[in-house]
């Protein structure tokens, strides 16, 4: 969820709504005023970035070791 605040408000609100809440993309679209293109855009973009935080995140974490 961390990762989540580091986000716009509108690409949180699309992430949170499709994904967290199965919020239906017409229903979305419809309360943000937003086209289809749109909201695919939106939603492409916020799932980059949230893989790409969360590569980092792991590539930044130290090693452990397995006894």
């Amino acid at each position: 969820l961390e990762m989540l605040h580091s986000m716009s408000p509108l690409d949180r609100e699309v992430i949170c709504r499709f994904y967290l809440e199965d919020h239906p993309k017409e229903q979305i679209c419809e309360d943000l005023k937003l086209t289809p293109n749109q909201f695919r855009n939106i939603k492409s973009q916020a799932k980059l970035m949230l893989t790409s935080m969360g590569r980092r995140r792991v590539h930044s974490m130290p090693a452990t070791r397995t006894a």
